[in-house]
């Protein structure tokens, strides 16, 4: 149940739930096109892969699977491939690559797309293994398609915070401004997560925790920092005495606190620009198109980019607050990557980044009505809310975020306390890292930047809290120094594969028509688009959409019950006699070649003629010109009878069928066509032919009929009153009902 914070300090060890899996650090593509490390139009892919076990088991047969997302820009070609063998800590490249192919409609100019603009094959990756098959970090790949970009020579490019300054970063403070408002509407709109967005859909509101920060002036102020040797706090560095830090440090002997509802980013104000090409492995600066181009015994790879950076982190999570399950918690932090163009302008939303190595360790907690926020310039607001949940779901509530359930975040990696210790890791796989100075454990966070090669972008650091009442921070909460709110601290932000000067980035334009393969000469690609390789069907026509074309299928069956549909050559099948309806027996009672299952005279051999369209065949129709009235037709309100002789109901005319008797309510079925119904009863302590019809008219299908005398017993009887006067229909012998009324109908 949702309801207000409930904070409870909790005492003792916390055992953390790591990840462990296989990473993936590198990506690599090899084409029959241009070998350029993009794939394009027309061109058959090899993706190789490059995983580390982070797991702490030797694993046997690794063997990678991968399965396409969504979406038609591409087809696997092979879908599996031999990894071997990879002993804990480890780090291989693939024996074998994946292999897909890009559609021949994937082309950017085609589509009338920007280098910028999204065209992209998407890929669930799987690994299996003995002992255990571990996950796949990340789980999901994601490939930008049919892109040239120019080799640029790759280096690196780190900031490590040792001038006491930001370096290559700048604060967004993106909850500036929006502590005004009455909580429910006004600019904050959109930036509260998905659960509390509209804010009051849920049956507490508490409007005092609606809006970002305490104050106004929380919300304004800045809460990235450096931490070094002249705070509070004494400073402390992976490299050095300085570190990129969220949060406040309030010297001995309070130690470290962060701030209650915030939503504030720190990213580098310039582009980085990823190298992209392929480069010489014993030779760094010699482009490559081929193991050929490279000096003897190099091979030609491509740049592999990565993003890396130490860190120690520990916000408030389901150590400290009661009711949160395990691994969850209230404060988080994500990084995230944008585009850039050119001229170094930024390009489409903030994407969060998935990292490969010591990833994500919580997921936030939404049980609680205390609010939480999310940018908007993400491509997502709290507004956007994914199906099948909606506006009233509560829990259930759900969308596509940065930092809101059910995303993965950071929130315990590494300790922030105490004297190094390499076991000390939080949530975090490891290895445990010692710092250059001040307190704690770091641990190093890696991400593959492999789709970005070639591109500029730039990346944020962001941190999101949850709002507390009137309390500025946590501190103000706890009273004390608490280890569980001890903020974010980041050092040695590394790009590897990294570039000075920009890559120029454009659509490709290769003729790659001749890439396409057609043996049949039907103008569809045979390696994803041909639904029958080897005979020709141009058309592509696959009437049981079972994948396989009709040119080449060899039982054609709509209606999916194993026998073939007339009318298509490649079939060999027994033909189908319900082509259109579900037959599987085949069951054919009148021996007149159309099956029982779609037959409207089944038991009378018939040319299946059906005059008046309702179902029932001209030979075995009571009445052939009257569509309301055939064999096991239902009672209509139209002055006949449309029940054929022999059926149920055959001889009273417009009579109710059913009558559903419930205390002092009765209720029937309506009756087709009927506009209004007559109730008639007879109280006594037996059933007479005098019958009070009532005077009341009924337009719904349920009426009022009272409670009878103690003693006596109520006969009820219904009948429809207009357009035509029903029939009571039959008593217990099976004669109609011809009871005069004791009153008009």
């Amino acid at each position: 149940m949702r309801g207000t914070l409930a904070a409870l300090l909790l005492a003792g060890a916390f055992a953390s739930a790591r990840a462990g899996g296989l990473a993936i650090v590198a990506t690599e593509l090899t084409d029959n096109g241009d070998h350029d490390g993009y794939a394009d139009t027309n061109e058959t892919v090899e993706l190789w892969l490059t995983v580390k076990n982070t797991t702490a088991t030797n694993l046997t047969g690794v063997t990678a699977q991968v399965s396409i997302v969504s979406g038609t820009t591409a087809c696997l070609v092979d879908a599996s491939a031999f990894m071997g063998d990879l002993p804990a800590g480890a780090e291989l490249r693939a024996a074998e690559p994946l292999v897909f192919h890009v559609k021949s409609t994937q082309d950017r100019g085609t589509l009338g797309l920007s280098p910028y603009g999204t065209l992209t094959a998407a890929f669930d990756l799987a690994f299996t293994a003995s002992p255990t098959s571990p996950a796949a970090f990340p789980p999901e790949l994601i490939l930008d398609l049919d892109l040239d970009v120019a080799a640029v020579v790759p280096t690196t490019v780190t900031e490590d915070f040792e001038s006491g300054g930001f370096g290559r970063f700048s604060v967004q403070n993106l909850d500036f401004g929006l502590h005004v408002g009455d909580g429910e509407t006004g600019p904050v709109v959109g930036y509260r997560c998905q659960y509390h967005e509209p804010y009051c859909d849920h049956a507490s509101c508490d409007f005092s925790d609606s809006l970002p920060g305490a104050t106004a002036a929380s919300a304004n102020a800045v809460w990235w920092r450096i931490d070094g040797p002249s705070t509070p706090g004494g400073g402390r560095g992976f490299s050095g005495d300085h570190a990129l830090y969220f949060g406040e440090a309030l010297g001995p002997p309070l130690g470290y606190t962060t701030p209650t509802g915030v939503l504030e980013a720190i990213a580098t104000t310039d582009p980085i620009h990823i190298a992209g090409g392929r480069w010489c492995s014993n030779a760094g600066t010699t482009a490559c198109l081929s193991d050929a181009g490279c000096p003897a015994g190099g091979s030609c790879v491509d740049v592999a980019p990565t993003l890396s950076f130490k860190h120690q982190m520990s916000v408030m999570d389901y150590r400290s607050i009661a009711n949160t399950a395990p691994q969850t918690c209230l404060d988080r932090g994500v990084v995230s990557l944008q585009l850039a163009d050119s001229s170094g302008a930024p390009v489409g939303p903030w994407v969060r980044l998935e990292p490969s190595i010591n990833v994500h360790d919580q997921t936030p907690t939404a049980v609680f009505i205390n609010a939480t926020f999310d940018p908007t310039d993400d491509g997502n607001t709290g507004n956007n809310v994914s199906p099948p949940f909606g506006p009233s779901d509560g829990l259930l509530r759900r969308g596509p975020s940065s930092t809101c359930a059910d995303e993965r975040v950071f929130g315990w990696m590494g300790s922030t306390t105490g004297a190094f210790d390499p076991l000390a890791t939080g949530g975090a796989d490891g290895p445990g890292l010692a710092g250059a100075s001040g307190p704690g454990t770091w641990v190093e966070t890696r991400y593959d930047l492999s789709r970005y090669r070639g591109r500029s972008v730039r990346i944020r650091f962001l941190a999101s809290t949850t709002r507390i009442g009137s309390a500025v921070t946590w501190k103000d909460i706890w009273g004390s120094d608490v280890p569980w709110d001890d903020g974010w601290w980041i050092d040695d932000v590394t790009i590897g594969g990294a570039t000075s000067s920009a890559g120029l980035v454009a659509n490709d334009t290769h003729d790659n028509s001749g890439l396409t393969v057609d043996a049949d000469l039907d103008g569809t690609d045979d390696l994803c688009e041909d639904n029958c390789l080897g005979t020709p069907n141009p058309s592509q026509a696959d009437l049981d959409a079972d994948g396989v074309g009709d040119a080449c299928d060899t039982c054609t069956d709509g209606d999916a019950d194993g026998f073939a549909d007339p009318g298509h050559p490649a079939s060999t099948c027994a033909l189908d006699n319900c082509p259109l309806v579900s037959n599987p027996s085949q069951a054919d009672s009148d021996l007149d070649g159309e099956g029982d299952a779609c037959d409207a005279c089944p038991t009378i051999p018939d040319a299946g003629g059906d005059a008046d369209a309702d179902g029932a065949g001209d030979v075995c129709d009571c009445a052939p010109s009257n569509p309301q009235t055939y064999p096991g037709a239902p009672e209509v309100n139209d002055g006949l009878d449309n029940q054929c002789a022999g059926d149920q109901g055959f001889g009273p005319v417009d009579e109710i069928a059913t009558l559903v008797i419930e205390r002092a309510t009765v209720s029937w079925a309506p009756q087709p066509l009927a506009t209004s119904y007559t109730i008639g009863t007879r109280r006594g302590t037996r059933y007479t032919s005098t019958v009070s019809c009532g005077t009341a008219t009924y337009f719904d299908t349920q009426g009022t009929v009272g409670t009878p005398p103690s003693g006596q017993t109520i006969f009820i009887l219904v009948r429809a009153r207009a357009p035509h006067v029903g029939s009571w229909g039959r008593n217990s012998s099976g004669v109609e009902r011809t009871v005069p009324c004791a009153s008009p109908p």
